[in-house]
């Protein structure tokens, strides 16, 4: 698929594939579960806020990082407006096998 430049698309994309490919962590030590699909929902203001910043201030095909990328939904999103992304996070969410999956195919 060609990059889209549109924040909400690359977003509408992102959230195509979380439906697909659920993901829930709960944390052990607090118990507290976390679950993709809520995090995308309640964050894609924000994130499209965020992606257009980027759009407008880093050069097309540029470089990005995003520290802190928990489900990797806006990393997902720069790579899907033709960014490189590279991503890191704390466990559990560095930890997660199918996330670490997702930011390899990157």
């Amino acid at each position: 698929m060609p990059p889209s430049p549109d924040a909400a698309a690359a977003l509408d994309a992102v959230e195509a594939l979380v439906r697909s490919s659920p993901v829930v962590i709960t944390h052990t030590e607090s118990g507290f579960v976390d679950d993709k699909a809520a995090y995308l929902a309640f964050h894609r203001i924000r994130f499209r806020e965020t992606l257009t910043r980027v759009a407008t201030t880093v050069p097309s095909r540029g470089r990005v990082l995003d520290v802190g990328g928990q489900f990797l939904h806006l990393g997902m999103a720069l790579r899907e407006m033709g960014y490189a992304v590279d991503a890191a996070d704390v466990a559990p969410y560095a930890e997660e096998p199918r996330l670490r999956a997702r930011g390899a195919s990157a």
